[in-house]
């Protein structure tokens, strides 16, 4: 995500094409990053996917959404629109991080950006597309606070001297 120019307060979404070694501008989907606390990009099931955390009003809205034909502004859809999640307090960012199998649930990060109470405490969570009920992940002996990252092996080089 970039300014266009430094004097413009409207976000746009880049893309480097690795083929032709050209940056690209995509076109977002209409949401709202006016009001955007965060935002991220990642890659969800292969696709593109935007999470945006705004305020409307009283509550904390996550929206996720997924671009399902690279380039192409009307290939995005919003996947979740999950409304003051019960465990997100201001400081905390829910990133997607994978689908499950059969498309039915989302995997999510949830991060505290800040100290809640004197401690940090990270977590998982599957959140149930059909139901809309979250489902904590348990995973004994791991530490409060991590941070997840995802890599993909390759053996494309990114620079010509490698």
């Amino acid at each position: 995500m970039v300014f266009k120019t430094p004097q413009s307060r409207n976000k746009e979404l880049v893309g480097f094409d690795l083929g032709s070694e050209e940056f690209r501008f995509l076109e977002l989907p209409e949401c709202r990053l006016d009001k955007v606390l965060w935002f991220h990009i990642n890659a969800v099931g292969g696709d593109i996917c935007l999470t945006s955390t705004y305020r409307e009003t009283d509550n904390v809205v996550v929206d996720v959404w997924i671009m399902k034909e690279y380039g192409v502004k009307q290939s995005w859809f919003k996947l979740i629109s999950w409304k003051e999640p019960h465990f997100i307090p201001s400081s905390t960012v829910a990133l997607p991080l994978a689908l499950s199998k059969d498309g039915g649930e989302v995997l999510f990060f949830i991060e505290y950006k800040w100290f809640n109470w004197g401690r940090r405490v990270d977590s998982f969570v599957w959140y149930h597309l059909r139901s809309q009920e979250v489902e904590n992940v348990v995973i004994g002996d791991i530490p409060t606070s991590f941070e997840v990252n995802w890599y993909v092996d390759s053996l494309v080089p990114l620079n010509s001297n490698a």
